[in-house]
């Protein structure tokens, strides 16, 4: 068991759920500053964002750890995770007037 949870308490790990936590928080208050917000667009992000980026960097974690040889994969995923979710930041402070490129744009 304390290997599963040295999966989740890297500090690669903290730092993507931060970011998640940040760019939900961020999301949330756009859409009740629109009056948009609904629970189901938040079940949705939740859905498409932690499972992927916090299980998945998971998973990766432990084969890394686990195949010496993918170790390299752990700091390209954390890499790719890190950037996906501060476009994802970038394109929610979009909704409060930051200009956002179509390159961050969906």
């Amino acid at each position: 068991m304390t290997e599963i949870e040295g999966l989740f308490t890297s500090s690669q790990m903290i730092i993507i759920i931060w970011l998640v936590v940040f760019e939900a928080a961020v999301a949330i208050v756009g859409h009740i500053a629109k009056r948009t917000f609904d629970f189901h667009e938040l079940a949705n992000f939740l859905r498409d964002c932690v499972l992927p980026y916090i299980v998945g960097f998971a998973v990766v974690e432990y084969i890394g750890d686990v195949v010496p040889t993918f170790g390299f994969l752990v700091t390209v995923t954390f890499i790719f995770i890190i950037l996906t979710l501060l476009s994802g930041v970038w394109r929610a402070l979009g909704s409060f007037g930051v200009p956002v490129p179509k390159i961050v744009s969906r």
